[in-house]
């Protein structure tokens, strides 16, 4: 059997990505890599106009590097744009990703597990892309960035899959909302992202699948089942905090918590989720931990009892 790949939410939030190439196939990148708040920059002689369009400045014949001084990761913009081609030195172009020496031998020293710990900053590229029509180039790129950066920067040359580290697949998001929604549905919407992976083998044949998916499911309220959980494990990890029986070990309660949320969402399951109360819920959480027992009240009670009205 052949090996498969390693699925990850990968959060990229403020770390530098390097996208080498501005063209039709590195566009395709952007709605993929924007909406993490990756800090984005992408390097090309040569920018698509719809490049500029994800990027808070203008072109201008005069200016060569082009800096977003306002960017911050929830814009969901590119940070920079270097209107040139690539060069050898662009791979440090923030550091290289060490710590200093200094840092690294007072971590390897210590013995104590309470030591705290500030490494130098020096962020250099978490991941490297090219999308461009020149394989020479594109390979020199990824040796490059292994050479220079180390063997763990994660690196992606489109349309050769013996040179990526990861592919992006085919992406779900269900029950997300627009840039134009307003923040308070933002904030009472969670969505799910999943991922479609053929390995590099078919990406049409997993863009089929992924319509496919959104036509079953887009009509479920999954962004606000999902906030609604998160609030509700939010409030019995404090809970089980402040008032866990005292002769439970942290391990217990750990795997206490684990067992009853899963149990409670299989209760309400997909349909109800999105109603659930979670002060009523809480309450009914605290209660069976202090009796230690994970047997929840019948469906028909928990739909009666612990529901928001629709």
């Amino acid at each position: 059997m052949d090996s498969i790949s390693l699925q990850l939410a990968h959060q990229l939030t403020g770390k530098n990505v390097l996208l080498v190439g501005a063209g039709a196939v590195a566009i395709t990148r952007l709605p993929k890599l924007l909406p993490t708040g990756c800090r984005l920059t992408v390097i090309a002689p040569e920018i698509e106009p719809e490049v500029w369009e994800h990027f808070d400045k203008t072109s201008s014949e005069e200016l060569q590097d082009y800096i977003d001084e306002d960017w911050t990761a929830d814009k969901h913009k590119i940070y920079r744009i270097i209107n040139r081609g690539f060069e050898n030195t662009d791979l440090v172009l923030y550091g290289d990703g060490s710590s200093s020496q200094s840092d690294k031998d007072a971590f390897l020293s210590s013995t104590d597990p309470n030591y705290s710990f500030t490494p130098s900053v020096n962020k250099g590229w978490h991941m490297v892309l090219t999308c461009i029509p020149d394989p020479k180039l594109s390979e020199r790129i990824f040796y490059g960035a292994k050479l220079v950066l180390g063997q763990q920067v994660m690196c992606n040359v489109a349309d050769n899959p013996p040179l990526c580290d990861y592919y992006f697949g085919s992406n779900v998001t269900l029950g997300g909302f627009s840039r134009n929604d307003s923040q308070s549905r933002r904030s009472r919407e969670k969505p799910i992202q999943i991922l479609i992976s053929s390995n590099g083998n078919s990406p049409r044949f997993t863009a089929l699948l992924k319509q496919e998916i959104q036509r079953k499911f887009k009509s479920l309220p999954i962004g606000l089942s999902v906030a609604r959980l998160g609030d509700l494990r939010a409030a019995i990890r404090k809970s089980s905090e402040e008032k866990c029986p005292t002769d439970f070990t942290k391990a217990q309660l750990l795997k206490f918590r684990m067992d009853w949320i899963r149990k409670c969402t299989d209760a309400f399951g997909i349909d109800y989720c999105y109603r659930i109360n979670v002060e009523k819920t809480t309450r009914l959480f605290e209660q069976m931990l202090q009796e230690k027992r994970l047997d929840l009240p019948p469906r028909e009670v928990l739909l009666e009892d612990y529901l928001d009205k629709p």
